[in-house]
């Protein structure tokens, strides 16, 4: 994952969407996404309303909106210790994709020595990251600063696409379909200050 969000940001809380976790793999550091992962809805996305069967028809907001996510540690005969994560699930994102937006917070399972984070939740706020099944903050329009392996060393007022590798931004994969931003400054070591609308 060569890409990160840097801590300037500019944007309005009505630009973001908090209603998916990331679904992912996570590397041998215990990072599934990191801040600045251009995402997209998969499988059937935010559900509002749940239809019932008993009585049919029925159904209200939110009326499922958690999965068991299987177990939080070890697993011992009589003993219960779900994990609860989110149904509404978003992933990287490449060129052609719909894409949602980027990430604001990285999603991590472990912490610096190996420790699940998802038993010390003080911790994971403190590194600013989030637990896998937790909502991830989503921004869909704003100002940024990025860094990317795929940001090249284009021009100011560049267009920035949906990368062919996924998660990723880059300045070279030029397309209508694919543009999600413009370059407000030139990139320095991979850095530029991007405006996005997705």
């Amino acid at each position: 994952m060569a890409h990160t969000l840097k801590p300037f940001r500019d944007y309005s809380e009505h630009d973001v969407v908090n209603l998916f976790a990331v679904q992912g793999d996570q590397d041998s550091q215990g990072v599934v996404a990191t801040a600045g992962t251009v995402v997209k809805v998969i499988g059937d996305g935010f559900q509002p309303v749940v239809a019932s069967t008993n009585p049919p028809g029925t159904g209200f907001l939110g009326e499922v909106p958690v999965d068991m996510a299987g177990l939080v540690g070890a697993g011992f005969a009589n003993t219960v210790s779900n994990r609860y994560a989110l149904t509404s699930k978003v992933a990287a994102a490449s060129s052609g994709d719909a894409a949602l937006g980027i990430t604001l917070l990285s999603t991590q399972e472990l912490d610096e020595n190996g420790e699940k984070l998802i038993f010390n939740p003080r911790k994971a706020a403190e590194k600013n990251v989030l637990v896998s099944g937790q909502a991830v903050p989503v921004l869909t329009r704003g100002v940024i600063a990025y860094s990317g392996t795929q940001i090249g060393s284009a021009s100011v007022g560049a267009g920035v696409y949906l990368s062919t590798t996924a998660g990723e931004l880059s300045t070279t994969n030029a397309g209508a379909a694919n543009k999600v931003g413009t370059l407000l400054s030139v990139p320095v070591n991979g850095i530029a200050l991007i405006k996005l609308n997705f």
